[in-house]
C-alpha cells in the first residue's frame, strides 16, 4: 500500500497520514509518518507502552541475548533477524476454543509472537523479514519467501510471486518459484491440475533470464532453481495470495514427476485433487 501514499497524500494535502503495524492478537506494535524515510521493510518504531525482542530464530525461547527495545531507546546498529515478540497492555487474552492451530500466537511469560520474523535497524525501525512458518533453510541459510516475492513482483512481466521449497538432496531444499504473468490480471480461477497451457505468454521471459535477474538483485542463495507459472491465481476469502493452494499444486506435480514407473506405480499412486490451480513448468 505504501506505493499509493503520494496518491493519498494529494487528495488530502493537509492530512498527516501514519502507518502502522500490528496484529489481532497484539494491537498496535509499531508506527511511523508515511512521509518519513524508510527502507521498505520497514514498519516503524514501536509505540510508548510497546516493548520489542528479537529472538534467534533457532532458540525458540527467550534468552539473555535478545535485542529489546522500546521507543524509548536509541539503536546506532542492526540487531539480527529474529522472532518478534511483543510486551504491552495491550496483548490479547486467549482464543476462543481449545483446537490446535500452529500458526496461533506464541505466549513466554509477558511476552507475545505471532510468528513474523523482523529486526531493528540503525534508526531504531522495526523491519518485516517474514513470517517463520515459511522460512525456507537452503544451502544451510535462512530465506524469506516474502522477501524474494517482492522482488520478483518487481518485475515487468510478473504480476504475483509466491515462493516455495522442494526437497533437494544436495542443498536439502530448493528455492522454487510459482509466477502470474502480469499481461493475463489478477483474477483467480481453478483449473484441473492435470491442464496444461498450450505455450507460455510470448512475451514472458524464460527461465535463464529470470534466473540472470534475479542474480542481479539478490544474492545467489535465493535465486530460484526452477520457475513455474500459473494463470489461474489463487486467492483467500481476503483477497491475498493463497500460497496453501500454490504449495500444493507444486507438490501435486513434484510428486507426479518422481512418481514409481513400471508396476509399482499403480499401488503408490498419489491422490490427486483436481480443485489446484493449474502450473506450467518454465523452461
Amino acid at each position: 500500500m505504501r506505493q499509493h501514499t503520494a496518491d493519498l497524500q494529494s487528495l488530502f494535502p493537509n492530512a498527516r497520514i501514519v502507518e502502522f503495524y500490528g496484529a489481532s492478537e497484539t494491537s498496535f506494535i509499531a508506527w511511523k509518518d508515511a512521509q518519513e524515510p524508510a527502507s521498505v521493510d520497514a514498519v516503524g518504531r514501536p509505540f510508548s507502552n510497546v516493548e520489542l525482542q528479537i529472538q534467534s530464530v533457532d532458540t525458540h525461547a527467550l534468552s539473555n541475548t535478545s535485542s529489546q527495545v522500546n521507543k524509548q531507546e536509541g539503536h546506532t546498529q542492526t540487531t539480527p533477524s529474529g522472532v518478534i515478540y511483543v510486551r504491552s497492555p495491550m496483548l490479547f487474552m486467549n482464543y476462543v476454543g481449545t483446537q490446535h492451530d500452529p500458526t496461533a500466537a506464541v505466549r513466554d511469560g509477558e511476552w507475545l509472537s505471532v510468528g513474523d520474523i523482523g529486526y531493528i535497524n540503525a534508526q531504531g525501525h522495526l523491519c518485516l523479514s517474514g513470517r517463520q512458518n515459511r522460512m525456507i533453510v537452503t544451502q544451510g541459510k535462512n530465506l524469506f519467501p516474502e522477501e524474494l516475492e517482492n522482488l520478483l513482483a518487481t518485475h515487468p512481466s510478473i504480476a504475483n510471486a509466491s515462493v516455495h521449497a522442494l526437497p533437494d538432496e544436495v542443498r536439502g531444499s530448493q528455492v522454487v518459484a510459482v509466477l502470474q504473468p502480469s499481461q493475463k490480471g489478477a483474477q483467480a480461477t481453478y483449473l484441473d491440475a492435470h491442464a496444461t497451457f498450450s505455450e507460455a505468454p510470448a512475451s514472458f521471459p524464460n527461465a535463464h533470464t529470470l534466473s540472470k535477474w534475479c542474480q542481479q538483485h539478490t544474492e545467489a542463495f535465493k535465486v530460484p532453481r526452477q520457475f513455474w507459472l500459473c494463470e489461474s491465481w489463487p486467492l483467500t476469502a481476503s483477497g491475498k495470495t493463497d500460497h496453501t493452494h500454490i504449495a500444493q499444486a507444486l507438490m501435486q506435480q513434484h510428486s507426479q514427476q518422481h512418481a514409481p514407473s513400471s508396476c509399482d506405480q499403480q499401488t503408490t499412486s498419489t491422490p490427486t485433487h483436481t480443485d489446484l490451480p493449474c502450473l506450467q513448468h518454465l523452461s
